[in-house]
């Protein structure tokens, strides 16, 4: 609880410009989390990691958001890929590979999320 009161707390201090930082924060923070998905993502034709994608940050009632994904033209594939846990794949690719690398991110996000907002706020 400590890091998300810090967290309301330096972004009231911003005022107007808290979506602005904190929608940035999550834009690095997600960019962070696709780079490390990019480097397990299973490989064939490099359509699959190439799809990889973070959306800018939008606010949509109340709650900023930034997606990651994967798909486009592979989206079936990517499903089918990431959710297939017998396929064998050259490490260190592997299945789960969006969802591995997010689990690890939750592990301090929010200390790195302050920080960030610590920075703008100075």
């Amino acid at each position: 609880m400590k890091g998300v009161k810090e967290l309301e707390r330096n972004l009231r201090r911003l005022g107007n410009r808290a979506d602005h930082v904190l929608g940035s924060a999550l834009y690095e923070e997600g960019e962070r989390i696709m780079g490390q998905s990019k480097d397990i993502v299973p490989v064939r034709f490099g359509v699959l990691r190439s799809s990889g994608k973070v959306d800018l940050p939008q606010k949509i009632a109340g709650i900023i958001k930034v997606i990651l994904s994967y798909g486009g033209a592979a989206a079936g594939y990517a499903i089918y890929v990431h959710e297939n846990l017998t396929a064998r794949h050259k490490p260190p690719t592997r299945a789960k590979y969006l969802e591995e690398p997010f689990k690890r991110a939750q592990a301090g996000l929010l200390g790195r999320l302050a920080q960030r907002i610590r920075r703008e706020w100075r």
